[in-house]
């Protein structure tokens, strides 16, 4: 009971900060922005306040003081509004099958995805458990001498919740696929109004922002193909009936923002993209009396997507820096008072530089190409494919390009006259295209040899800006009340939402099917009875830096469960080879000799003071390679697992 009272108490004192935020500081009316923000901006600032106070203060008190603050704030501007110096709130709300529409798309991709087991990795149990025991910087969970590489906003988000909550690792990360889509839908619904001030347009903007996709469903083709085989000409298939169903919702490149719901680091990245968007597109809005107060919003949300989805991060600042340029160069098109392009210039350099110089002290793809962690895997590719994988590239010329990416690219290159008719009104249109395009083109020109499937991330963001555009102009069609353009409209509609529409029906409906098979919500792993002792040991004897060698083959995927599963457990670093980091050829030398022979040396050398032997898996290689006369047993028993081994003197 006081688990739940304590996750009341924490989902309220968020959401009242973003409230507080929203209604009084920025002074927003209208619903969708306000809970927009209501869903975000406390993640967020709970997560930058964290990771910078971590940085000076242990891990856990830097969750309580960042806790206090978002609670401090709340109720001071609450005071402030009940003195009565904030005059009364005139709403700006959505007609009522809007607010249902959105409500239900919203509740149905996040049950959905919360059901989901997420990313089974290092940095779904491990990261958050090692954070818990101060693990600042954050370092590589596998090569502790190393900076991680990774996006780790929701991880630390994560660990703190659970931390102030009690709550399992698990219980917390179903609630980020709720929030994170409330605050991509929402957000998009508050641009498309801002752009048109019509809850129609506004409604479709939201949705297609969260779930249009590519038109891969179209493969499901193979299903009618083996009827006709089977059934008409009476053939056989030499293949599984089902096998039409994952390349049909599967798609891994062409999928839309609600597909990064199942990966839960990404899911955060799109929320701040969302809440960067809106907030950039009020700071550059011709009439905004107080842009001091967004752009002070606009650098942490930043530093969230940069600690999120850094690729991301980097095409926006440059999007905002083109953007600031293409009105000063263009001032004669746009039409706007003079004012406004210096105006705009200095507000994009307030943004730009204290965004771009504090994340580069955050780790991730920043750090590495600043050459601070690992080595820069990235290099320009200008042969006009995209290559999700390195075997399999996709080219524009091709059939499949065009299957899934050419609506979006379609509408996207019409939203360009969308941008000119709005010219003179208001230039922000301008900012949300460039956006967009920068996110569909570094796909394009960028490759990441290690993970090339990752830069894909770029297209569901791409759909989902491109989404809003998609959202405006088909309600500006469905509007006309004609019955044959609302009927291509639907069609639209139809084949842009039915790929995210069949993933999720299948997430949400069909948990039993062995491709999707999971618990309601997945469980964090426990220690069993007979782990109980060697964890508790740990836990009471040992600290993050006493390091840990648990031995896996490298094509066991059991054995590196099982390296997983102790770190998620205990907290502790677990010496291998680098889960997202490359070892530093000197370190990946003695890794080896690890490895191979158990090499005392070479344990010596690398400070890892523990061998654990959590299954009869590495009780084998123990018995094989390591003498006993270096090694003294600690906890457990001679021939019965668990049991740890501590390096003699």
């Amino acid at each position: 009971m006081i688990t739940i009272l304590l996750t009341v108490g924490f989902w309220a004192v968020l959401l009242l900060f973003g409230y507080t935020t929203c209604v009084y500081v920025l002074k927003l009316r209208d619903v969708p922005a306000i809970c927009g923000g209501m869903a975000l901006f406390g993640i967020m600032t709970f997560t930058i306040l964290a990771n910078g106070l971590s940085f000076l203060l242990p891990v856990q008190t830097a969750f309580i003081i960042s806790f206090v603050l978002l609670l401090v704030w709340s109720l001071a501007w609450i005071a402030i509004a009940h003195s009565g110096s904030v005059p009364a709130i005139q709403w700006e709300v959505p007609p009522r099958w809007h607010v249902i529409v959105l409500f239900v798309t919203i509740c149905f991709a996040g049950f959905a995805y919360a059901r989901d087991a997420g990313e089974i990795l290092w940095t779904t149990y491990a990261l958050p458990a090692t954070l818990l025991e101060g693990n600042f910087p954050v370092m590589e969970l596998t090569n502790p001498w190393q900076l991680i590489s990774y996006h780790y906003a929701a991880p630390l988000f994560i660990a703190g919740f659970s931390f102030l909550t009690g709550l399992p690792f698990s219980y917390s990360y179903a609630f980020l696929p709720l929030f994170c889509s409330a605050s991509v839908v929402l957000f998009a619904c508050a641009i498309g109004w801002r752009l048109t001030h019509s809850w129609g347009a506004a409604l479709f903007s939201g949705v297609f922002a969260l779930a249009s996709a590519g038109m891969y469903w179209l493969q499901g083709w193979r299903l009618i193909r083996d009827l006709f085989i089977v059934y008409v000409f009476g053939g056989s298939i030499d293949h599984s009936p089902f096998w039409w169903l994952t390349p049909m919702i599967r798609n891994r490149h062409a999928q839309s923002i609600v597909n990064t719901l199942n990966e839960r680091a990404v899911a955060l990245g799109a929320a701040c993209l969302f809440g960067l968007l809106f907030v950039l597109m009020e700071l550059f809005t011709k009439n905004q009396r107080q842009p001091i107060r967004w752009a002070a919003l606009a650098v942490p949300l930043a530093l969230c997507l940069a600690l999120s989805a850094e690729t991301s991060f980097i095409v926006v600042l440059i999007a905002v820096a083109l953007f600031s340029v293409a009105i000063i160069v263009g001032r004669k098109i746009f039409l706007l008072p003079a004012p406004y392009y210096l105006r705009a210039l200095a507000l994009a350099l307030l943004v730009i530089i204290p965004a771009y110089f504090l994340a580069l002290h955050q780790g991730g793809i920043l750090s590495v190409l600043q050459g601070n962690v690992g080595s820069s895997s990235f290099s320009l590719s200008l042969d006009g494919r995209i290559h999700h994988h390195s075997i399999d590239p996709i080219a524009f010329w091709e059939w499949r390009f065009w299957r899934d990416y050419g609506v979006h690219v379609i509408i996207w290159i019409y939203a360009l006259s969308f941008v000119w008719r709005k010219r003179e009104e208001s230039a922000t249109p301008m900012l949300l295209w460039l956006v967009a395009a920068a996110h569909f083109l570094v796909p394009f020109v960028i490759f990441y040899a290690p993970f090339p499937a990752n830069l894909n991330r770029m297209i569901f963001f791409f759909f989902g800006i491109t989404g809003i555009f998609m959202g405006v102009l088909l309600w500006q069609l469905w509007d006309r009340k004609n019955f044959a353009v609302r009927s291509v409209v639907t069609v639209i509609t139809i084949i842009v939402l039915l790929g995210s529409a069949m993933n999720v029906s299948v997430r949400a409906v069909f948990p039993t099917l062995e491709l999707e098979k999971n618990p309601l919500i997945p469980i964090t792993p426990i220690a069993s009875a007979e782990e109980s002792e060697m964890y508790t040991w740990i836990d009471e004897h040992t600290t993050l830096d006493d390091w840990f060698y648990i031995y896996a083959h490298p094509d066991s995927r059991d054995m590196l469960n099982d390296q997983i599963r102790f770190s998620g457990i205990a907290g502790r670093f677990v010496v291998d080879f680098g889960f997202i980091n490359t070892p530093l050829p000197e370190k990946e030398v003695l890794l080896t000799a690890l490895r191979d022979s158990c090499d005392a040396k070479s344990f010596d050398e690398l400070g890892i003071r523990y061998i654990a032997v959590p299954t009869e898996r590495q009780a084998q290689w123990f018995s094989d390679e390591c003498r006993a006369v270096e090694w003294r047993l600690i906890v457990g028993e001679k021939e019965i697992v668990p049991r740890v081994y501590e390096r003699t003197e």
